[in-house]
């Protein structure tokens, strides 16, 4: 009897024993919502990231027993944190610590360039065209809103750099930028009657000279207005033509100085045939502009004698422009037709192309570029045979197509800034209040600046300039001195 009251208290006592034995704690477990290794993430991003840690037995752990840190960052406290993410690939870890409890995960991002973003924007008044210098710094000429124009430089971030004085100056030529960084612009008086000429610059933007048409024109010329943009050769030569009623073109020497001027004439003494285009460069010793009505001419830049002119098959304004290639082939569009020139004058080829043009043709490796005026834009090969056309065909284009590395095109459709692939497929279009006409600019870390209604918007990509392209965009090249770009 007594052995079994023995074990009977044994027993109640172990399990007295059991009863109180602490239970084991419950499993922390530490997870990542937001975002998962999949998810899209771009530089200048500022990502949420979100994360929850769980314990069986405690539930959603309070803030202050989660954190996050990263390669970036440190030690930042709860289940959610704003971060902006750098580019390349970048992992972020999520911490859970509660009593002697803990665990760790962690996230592996892929940063990839955010293509299309407005990085900032600068204002300009009146300045709807723009040139790109050195080190990503943007030209343009802003108005005052009355007749005063001046130069104003805008470096990286969208500040300006300088102001030039104000002066008189032609709205529709682009400033252009010389070798040795001298600025120059097509420089006219408000009033019909008064004097234009050139203006040149220093890098600074203090007036450096200025040659007026009016000290070299017939007695009797009713303007002298230079309407177009100049022609910039290696040396800081400047070639250009003028409204007056001979319609010369000039050559200035480096130093401003006449070099000589050649009344292009023939034109059966009708004065409102004056030139109003722009002049380009044929290596360093052709300079060629088309004439307002019909005509193309091609003056020796050494002797100022007109070696020779071509008939052109349709009619135009005063921007129209050639464009030249590497081998020195000279190209022109305008309106229903395009036609091909040798070096010499020589026609290669002449094409009806049924749509109107809105611009001079861009130059790639292969093939030949047009902005249609009535949407989207047109390939046509070297020989001038249709390859493709891309795009709106109902909308309206700007009136240049600049030309990437790759194929790339970019051009301006109404507000917005689009580029397309080498296939014709978008690759983005970024609203900016674009305007729609003479072309964007690339700078060499592939930024895109494009004039805007207000002034000028920098656009992120990644593709940069065709530098195997000899006419990439307006004016043969970002820094529109009207010669093939790879001079």
């Amino acid at each position: 009897m007594r052995l079994l009251v023995a074990l009977l208290v044994l027993l109640a006592l172990v399990g007295c024993e059991e009863e109180m034995v602490e239970p084991e704690p419950g499993t922390l477990q530490a997870y990542i919502v937001s975002p998962l290794a999949t998810d899209s993430v771009f530089d200048r991003d500022t990502v949420l990231f979100m994360g929850e840690a769980t314990a069986t037995d405690v539930g959603l752990l309070p803030e202050d027993s989660v954190w996050w840190t990263g390669e970036t960052i440190g030690s930042v406290p709860g289940r959610m944190m704003r971060h902006i993410v750098r580019l390349g690939r970048v992992r972020f870890v999520f911490h859970a610590q509660y009593e002697d409890r803990e665990d760790s995960v962690s996230v592996d991002l892929d940063v990839a360039e955010s293509v299309g973003r407005v990085i900032w924007e600068a204002p300009i008044r009146g300045g709807n065209k723009i040139t790109l210098g050195p080190g990503g710094v943007v030209y343009a000429l802003e108005s005052d809103g009355e007749s005063s124009h001046r130069i104003i430089a805008i470096g990286p971030g969208g500040v300006a750099n300088w102001h030039s004085e104000t002066f008189k100056a032609n709205y529709r030529g682009f400033v252009a930028l010389g070798s040795d960084g001298t600025i120059y612009i097509p420089h006219a008086e408000a009033d019909v009657d008064q004097e234009g000429g050139v203006l040149a610059f220093n890098s600074d933007g203090t007036r450096r000279w200025t040659f007026f048409t009016e000290h070299h024109g017939p007695p009797g010329s009713p303007t002298y207005r230079v309407e177009g943009s100049l022609a910039v050769a290696e040396d800081g030569s400047v070639y250009f033509v003028s409204t007056e009623a001979d319609a010369p073109m000039y050559g200035l020497h480096p130093d401003g100085s006449l070099k000589w001027r050649v009344p292009i004439g023939a034109f059966e003494g009708d004065p409102r045939k004056t030139f109003q285009g722009s002049t380009v460069l044929v290596g360093d010793t052709l300079a060629v502009a088309i004439h307002t009505h019909d005509s193309i001419f091609a003056v020796d830049t050494r002797t100022g004698v007109v070696e020779w002119s071509a008939s052109l098959p349709y009619s135009g304004y005063r921007d129209w422009m050639p464009a030249v290639s590497s081998d020195g082939t000279i190209y022109a569009a305008r309106y229903r037709a395009a036609a091909a020139f040798t070096p010499s004058g020589e026609v290669i080829w002449r094409r009806e192309l049924g749509y109107f043009v809105d611009s001079g043709m861009t130059i790639g490796r292969e093939n030949l570029y047009m902005a249609n005026c009535r949407g989207g834009y047109r390939i046509l090969n070297m020989a001038g045979d249709p390859v493709a056309e891309v795009g709106d065909m109902d909308a309206s284009f700007g009136r240049a197509v600049t030309l990437g590395a790759n194929g790339v095109i970019y051009l301006t459709h109404g507000d917005s800034l689009y580029s397309y692939n080498e296939a014709g497929e978008l690759r983005f279009a970024t609203q900016i209040d674009a305007a729609a006409y003479f072309g964007v600019v690339l700078g060499e870390d592939g930024t895109v600046y494009s004039p805007t209604v207000t002034g000028v918007a920098a656009v992120r990509d990644t593709v940069g300039p065709a530098t195997d392209a000899p006419w990439p965009t307006h004016m043969g090249g970002p820094q529109r001195r009207g010669r093939t770009h790879s001079n």
